[in-house]
């Protein structure tokens, strides 16, 4: 799909794609909703040249890359000829066994990745998320869940700001059913100390791939 201004994809299914299972090019807004992408072989959505405003929200990506193995991915989103992405929301996405990285992004300016869960990468070498000379990033609740040994690579571009979808005091975050995040008799509250902010920081895991209670 190529040359236009809005581009809607929504419940649509790819299959046995040689390379690309949705490919979206020079459009300025892009929607791909609760579609699939299964054995596409090189990347499962791929959005490119101009797709200033993405979002990406329920989709699924199953077994991609496998015919293009150095850089096949489940999702791309990517600058080409200075044309950059403005924003790129993807939300509660799913990508199992890609054969390399779960989700690429190449010099967007500002993306939020919210419940999107990557599984079974192939390669061990590789990641589930790639941001490259990215801005400004969003991560919260996602889950990487794969053979892969690293789960994030940023290249350039700022640290991502880990927001707290609870209550946050003392960089921790809690459940919202807390009331409160910390304080006195916050062990009454909820179990395992999840509303203590000194207890969430024993458990050391981060907001970027998990529920509260996490560290901000």
């Amino acid at each position: 799909m190529a040359r236009g201004i809005h581009a809607a994809i929504d419940s649509c299914i790819a299959d046995s794609c040689r390379k690309d299972g949705f490919k979206v090019s020079r459009m300025s807004h892009v929607s791909v909703v609760n579609s699939l992408a299964v054995n596409s072989g090189r990347y499962g959505i791929h959005l490119t040249k101009g797709s200033y405003l993405v979002s990406l929200e329920g989709n699924v990506v199953v077994d991609s890359g496998f015919l293009h193995k150095k850089n096949g991915s489940g999702i791309v989103v990517a600058e080409k000829d200075g044309q950059r992405p403005m924003y790129v929301r993807i939300h509660g996405n799913r990508v199992h066994n890609a054969y390399f990285t779960g989700v690429q992004l190449f010099r967007a300016l500002n993306v939020e990745i919210e419940k999107t869960t990557i599984s079974n990468n192939v390669n061990r070498d590789s990641y589930c998320f790639v941001t490259k000379k990215t801005e400004a990033y969003t991560m919260v609740s996602n889950v990487c869940d794969a053979v892969a040994e690293k789960k994030i690579l940023l290249d350039g571009g700022q640290h991502p700001a880990e927001r707290c979808v609870g209550l946050s005091a003392a960089g921790a975050c809690c459940p919202k059913v807390c009331g409160t995040c910390g304080g006195t008799g916050c062990s009454s509250r909820l179990p395992l100390g999840s509303c203590c902010t000194s207890e969430i920081k024993k458990l050391k895991k981060k907001c970027m791939f998990n529920e509260p209670p996490c560290l901000m």
